[in-house]
């Protein structure tokens, strides 16, 4: 009886479709610092110097590593704000930033949107032939995509009211 029940859920969970992504990105919290990223990541984000003349430019890349999914290794770039906007004027934070980098990555990762996102709210045909511009939007987050065969593909997931 018990794996009937068992059954029973994961049809039911089937037939809801895709579930809505829960706010912040895998294992980060939007507003959390450079080392805090790192840290989360489990040794595969590592925390980068700001570059000499960087100056006082509040968003910037302050860590860099890699993340596994559907059997591939993706590099990611986490932005940080300094000057205290966005992620309810904490800073912090604020946005992901990864890349497919060929068309096979690129159609695993627009597949990977869509099933963990559901449809895009918005999906629009650029100028260029071949072109996609896809966007998400959920209660704390917003996530926009572009696509163009032959060149890689391009996700920046950002706290909704990242000001970037």
């Amino acid at each position: 009886m018990r794996g009937c029940a068992c059954t029973v859920a994961a049809v039911a969970m089937l037939a809801l479709g895709p579930v809505p992504a829960a706010a912040d990105w895998r294992y980060t919290r939007w507003g959390m610092t450079p080392d805090e990223v790192a840290a989360a990541s489990g040794g595969t984000v590592q925390v980068v110097p700001v570059p000499e003349g960087m100056g006082q430019d509040p968003f910037r890349i302050a860590a860099t590593g890699r993340f596994h999914a559907e059997g591939l290794e993706w590099d990611a770039s986490f932005t940080f704000n300094t000057d205290g906007m966005g992620v309810e004027q904490g800073g912090g934070l604020v946005c992901v930033t990864y890349l497919a980098l060929d068309d096979v990555q690129s159609v695993i990762l627009l597949h990977m949107l869509k099933r963990d996102l559901g449809p895009p709210e918005q999906e629009s045909a650029v100028a260029l032939p071949g072109q996609k511009t896809l966007s998400w939007r959920t209660d704390t987050d917003r996530i926009d995509a572009d696509f163009y065969p032959g060149s890689p593909g391009y996700v920046a997931h950002c706290a909704l009211d990242a000001p970037i």
